[in-house]
């Protein structure tokens, strides 16, 4: 049953890791619904939707660490995780796969695509398996720590690999 969100709003976090329920007490489950309406000011519901979020474990597959000059420009090479399915189709005996248009590039990588989550790295694709990422390092005793997920689809909504990213100045 989808449930009203506070006035103040409502963060992802607070959703997947469970709201204090008002009425029966009852302990969070892993699956939240809720009813999003976006309304015209003392006006009508112009649109509404219903999204289910649900808690997931943690999706970091791997942790890279670099320890580099603080304050140096750093450039890094990155391999890029296995395409979805590229195992099965490597299994079954097919080679060819019909490339698809993204942005007015041909797709070869079977659709790996990346997002990072710190504004300040540069990332640019070097080849169909590499990522090159291109960032200043931090200076001394900070961290600099960021995410690199790849998803399976253009949309960004199909996670297939996590990997955090920490370099020390």
């Amino acid at each position: 049953e989808p449930q009203v969100a506070p006035g103040f709003g409502v963060s992802y976090a607070d959703v997947v890791l469970g709201l204090p329920t008002q009425d029966n007490g009852a302990a969070p489950t892993n699956e939240r619904h809720f009813m999003v309406e976006v309304v015209l000011h003392n006006g009508p519901v112009l649109r509404r939707a219903e999204v289910t979020a649900r808690s997931q474990a943690c999706a970091v597959a791997q942790t890279l660490r670099f320890f580099e000059l603080e304050g140096t420009p750093v450039e890094k090479l990155m391999a890029l995780p296995p395409a979805p399915g590229e195992s099965l189709r490597a299994a079954a005996g097919l080679t060819e796969v019909p490339p698809t248009v993204v942005g007015g590039h041909e797709d070869c990588a079977l659709g790996r695509f990346a997002l990072c989550t710190d504004p300040q790295v540069h990332v640019q694709r070097r080849d169909e398996d590499e990522l090159g990422l291109r960032f200043l390092a931090p200076p001394a005793p900070l961290v600099k720590a960021f995410f690199m997920v790849f998803y399976a689809d253009v949309h960004f909504s199909r996670v297939t690999a996590v990997q955090l990213v920490e370099v020390m100045g």
